[in-house]
């Protein structure tokens, strides 16, 4: 395949891409679709449970905490490699189920952060 053929399957791929994107964005309840979750969604969230986000990047890993009725905590993750994410995805599931006090919830969320 030459380089403007590529181009051209590129761009008739990603035109859509949108297109397909932008209906979903259409229906009910999928507004945001592929769109950063908006803080005030997250907060809404906390009022149920501590949403814990956790922000991978070339610049490193970080955990944020956040919370119905305080600012968010942001861990920095200095050790923490892709593959070690997805324990602690599931050790956070759990802490999260197994401690309803929002205190000791955080107390032994920041301990394994």
């Amino acid at each position: 395949m030459s380089r403007e053929d590529a181009s051209n399957k590129y761009q008739e791929l990603s035109e859509a891409w949108n297109v397909t994107v932008d209906s979903i964005r259409l229906l009910d309840n999928h507004r945001t679709f592929l769109h950063p979750t908006p803080f005030e969604k997250l907060r809404e969230a906390a009022e149920e449970s501590s949403v814990v986000i956790v922000n991978i990047s070339d610049q490193g890993f970080t955990a944020i905490i956040m919370y119905e009725s305080r600012n968010p905590f942001c861990v920095p993750l200095p050790e923490v490699t892709p593959t070690t994410i997805e324990a602690l995805v599931c050790t956070l599931e759990n802490i999260i189920t197994d401690f309803p006090e929002e205190s000791e919830r955080d107390q032994t969320l920041a301990a394994i952060l």
